[in-house]
C-alpha cells in the first residue's frame, strides 16, 4: 500500500465528504480511493469513514487521525 497516498485520499475524502470528490480531486478513479482508503482503516484497525448514500462521516476516530494527519502532510509538501 502507498501509505503516503493513502493519507491524502482519506484527508480528501474527509474535506469533501465525499469518495467521488477525492477521486476528482487527485483525477483518480473512485475504486481507486475506496481501495487505498480502505486498507489504510485495516491496516490501522480502525473504522475513519462512515460510508452512506448521503455521503460520509467521519467517525470519532476518523476525526482524531484526521486532526494528524493535516499537519504532517502540510509538513511534507
Amino acid at each position: 500500500m502507498d501509505k503516503l497516498r493513502a493519507l491524502h485520499y482519506f484527508v480528501a475524502a474527509a474535506e469533501e465528504g465525499s469518495l467521488s470528490a477525492a477521486a476528482r480531486r487527485f483525477d483518480v478513479s473512485v475504486p481507486a480511493v475506496t481501495k487505498l482508503v480502505s486498507a489504510l482503516e485495516r491496516e490501522l484497525g480502525v473504522k475513519l469513514l462512515d460510508r452512506s448514500t448521503q455521503g460520509l462521516a467521519l467517525t470519532a476516530r476518523g476525526a482524531q487521525y484526521l486532526e494528524h494527519c493535516i499537519p504532517l502532510l502540510a509538513q511534507l509538501a
